[in-house]
């Protein structure tokens, strides 16, 4: 039988609900909770501690510091059976232990899984929120990932169907199919091609999207890459609305994807989705999409295709691709965003050939280099710079189309190569810095013009890589000469046109501009309007990039 209690108990009181008062009270019984009692009048004494947790600490370790004391003095407890013998009646005594006991279980309430409860008497649903679909809807941020029930269609598709027959259509799936053979081959080209040709005829004829489609995945990769495409068209500023309802259809058709395709279908749309992302952030969060296309890649062991296993048109080869095209935006993503990788380097070895007569394997070689960084800091600096170098002087320009990509991955890699490594007094260092300065310079250029001329979209992580190579111009010497002025202010100049699209750059141009007028080298001082602008940022910076903006020493 319960038992009453003058005021509420421990757990009710914390989480300001009403109690019953009862011993053990109700709402403890339905939650399946030890009900504690209160102590009248129990305040938390919060002098001197920082908040609750703080005085809860403190209170541990002064009841911890009195049992000691009562461990070391056992004179006391034997005077205290004295008294309780001469008397004859039993004895009651609140001892430290009980105190330390009651303390532990009330702090035992600050665990994630205290915190966690629901206030209501709802039970638990474990699987609520955790399946892949409401993922996906979080990581996308525009709403839920949802299908029709009734087999109909999911969306009016009209925007797409009128572009399909359109030459536009053509142009912009020319751009997006040559762009991702020169950065994220994940599809093969033939298998690309049959896709888009299907869509197309699907839409001539009015037909929607159902349930029913038996491949769904066609319909989202081909509007993914149509939206990606016309980003990478000349003239794509007038065209805002069109990619958006083309992302949005994808998101749509994306529950059928999830529903009736398999693993392979889905890491083709999680990555399209992805690679869209670059270039147009209402697709979504590329860290968390990458996350998420990674996780369904392992879990269905694409990560365990070995290189005899490569045939053509075999589906092992086309799961290869797809997993290696991960593993190439996972190194891209994370040194951009100076993260950790998806992918563990230790349990990956990089193919002797990825696809026969495929340029995937020098991009993977390329960022396999570029992930060794992390683990060999103590390594020769020179040996390194020159490996880098010489994969691209016998990569570089095979394809007009991989010339820009080329030239920017190759500065993305010096880029970690002065986050990593100390230059300066090195053996070599000389070589080292003009290879930086010539190299840097020539993309500024290059990349401004494209900016200027609007040939395609930049992407968000541009905006990073600017910022990086900006500030290591900035730290290579005293800006004396004419060609580094050039460079910095050009880099400060290309920040301010992107900042028209990210509004993030802004941040990112004041704080450059700050670390060009203070001045470089040994005398200069960060200066507290630097570390100001640093502190409002809309986006945090990489670790590595503030250390190089803040440090004081030689690169």
């Amino acid at each position: 039988m319960a038992t009453p209690m003058s005021q509420a108990c421990e757990r009710c009181w914390r989480r300001k609900q009403k109690c019953d008062r009862d011993f053990p009270c109700l709402q403890c019984r339905v939650a399946s909770k030890d009900c504690i009692r209160r102590r009248q009048g129990a305040i938390v004494d919060e002098s001197g501690a920082e908040g609750y947790v703080g005085a809860l600490k403190a209170r541990i370790a002064f009841l911890k510091m009195r049992i000691d004391e009562g461990v070391t003095s056992p004179e006391a407890g034997s005077d205290a059976r004295r008294s309780s013998a001469s008397t004859g009646t039993p004895v009651q005594r609140q001892t430290p232990r009980d105190d330390m006991l009651s303390t532990m279980q009330e702090a035992s309430y600050l665990t994630l899984s205290a915190m966690a409860e629901r206030t209501d008497k709802q039970r638990h649903n474990i699987a609520e929120g955790l399946s892949f679909r409401s993922l996906l809807s979080a990581a996308v941020k525009s709403g839920q990932i949802t299908t029709t029930t009734d087999g109909g269609p999911a969306r009016d598709f009209k925007s797409v169907a009128e572009l399909l027959r359109t030459a536009a259509a053509t142009a912009a799936y020319q751009a997006y199919q040559q762009y991702i053979r020169g950065a994220y081959p994940y599809i093969e080209p033939a298998k690309l091609d049959n896709a888009f040709q299907s869509v197309s005829n699907a839409y001539s004829t009015d037909a929607a999207l159902t349930k029913t489609d038996p491949a769904p995945e066609q319909h989202v990769i081909i509007s993914l890459g149509l939206a990606t495409g016309i980003l990478l068209s000349p003239g794509h500023d007038g065209h805002e609305k069109l990619v958006d309802d083309l992302v949005q259809c994808s998101l749509e058709a994306f529950g059928y994807v999830l529903e009736a395709a398999d693993d392979l279908a889905a890491v083709h749309c999680l990555i399209a989705l992805t690679i869209c992302s670059l270039f147009y952030d209402k697709a979504g969060s590329t860290w968390h999409l990458l996350g998420l296309a990674m996780t369904r890649c392992v879990a269905c062991g694409m990560h365990t295709v070995k290189d005899s296993q490569l045939e053509p048109q075999d589906e092992p080869t086309e799961q290869a691709r797809a997993f290696w095209t991960l593993f190439l935006l996972d190194t891209r993503v994370s040194c951009t965003l100076d993260r950790p990788f998806y992918l563990d380097d230790y349990t990956v070895a990089t193919p002797e050939s990825l696809l026969p007569g495929d340029d995937a394997s020098f991009l993977v070689t390329q960022a396999s280099m570029i992930r060794a960084m992390r683990q060999s800091q103590q390594e020769d600096v020179l040996s390194t710079f020159i490996n880098l170098q010489h994969l691209h002087e016998t990569t570089a320009g095979r394809h007009a189309f991989q010339k820009l990509m080329s030239t920017k991955g190759y500065s993305a890699s010096l880029v970690e190569l002065c986050k990593y490594f100390t230059i300066a007094e090195k053996a070599g260092s000389s070589i080292i810095l003009d290879e930086i300065n010539e190299t840097f310079g020539k993309f500024l250029v290059s990349f401004e013009d494209k900016l200027i001329s609007k040939v395609s979209t930049p992407t968000s992580m541009d905006v990073m890589l600017v910022l990086a190579i900006g500030t290591i111009i900035c730290r290579l010497c005293a800006l004396g000469h004419t060609a580094q002025h050039q460079a910095a202010y050009q880099a400060i100049n290309i920040l301010t046109l992107l900042s028209t699209r990210y509004t993030h750059a802004r941040g990112f141009r004041d704080i450059l501009m700050e670390l060009v007028m203070g001045g470089t080298g040994a005398e200069r001082q960060p200066s507290a309007r630097l570390c100001e602008l640093i502190e409002k940022v809309e986006s945090q910076l990489p670790s590595r990039i503030e250390a190089l903006i803040l440090s004081q020493k030689p690169l």
